[in-house]
């Protein structure tokens, strides 16, 4: 069976984002023929999303979980009468047909979600050049650099 339900609301999503940078540099002399310079860099960023009318998967399980109620002969969520606390006031779905879905079951299978992220970077870096010596070819010039990263993310719902 596959069908979209077309009688349901519309997801709404929402987000929010705030990102900080903070960068940082200084350079300077080593004499008269080294340079070097360094640098820092510190960012965050949070992302805060809302999925208004988005469907909760488990409760639309337990809702397309139709069974008839031995007692009454009325059709209900199964869970009802299994395991009643996890589930309450479970209202079965009906998907069979074009508009066939209960608007009040619709009503219970959806909900609100809410997703937050948090990534943060830090970098330092750092290098140092110049001419430590000339041969009859020239100056010969070097190098040095070197840079560290720690980047963090965290989510959560």
């Amino acid at each position: 069976m596959s069908k979209r339900l077309i009688d349901g609301p519309r997801e709404h999503p929402s987000s929010n984002s705030d990102q900080v940078f903070f960068n940082i540099g200084l350079s300077g002399e080593l004499g008269d023929n080294f340079s070097w310079n360094a640098g820092y860099v510190h960012s965050t960023a949070r992302l805060d999303v809302l999925n208004n009318d988005n469907f909760n998967n488990a409760r639309r399980a337990a809702a397309l979980d139709a069974v008839v109620n031995p007692a009454n002969g009325q059709i209900v969520c199964n869970i009802t009468l299994t395991n009643p606390s996890a589930y309450p006031g479970c209202l079965p779905l009906n998907v069979f047909g074009k508009g066939s879905e209960n608007a009040a079951a619709l009503a219970w299978i959806v909900g609100s979600s809410v997703f937050t992220a948090h990534t943060t970077m830090d970098d330092v870096s750092g290098s140092v050049t110049g001419t430590p010596f000339s041969t009859w070819a020239g100056p010969v010039n070097m190098a040095l650099s070197g840079e560290w990263r720690k980047i963090g993310y965290e989510a959560s719902n």
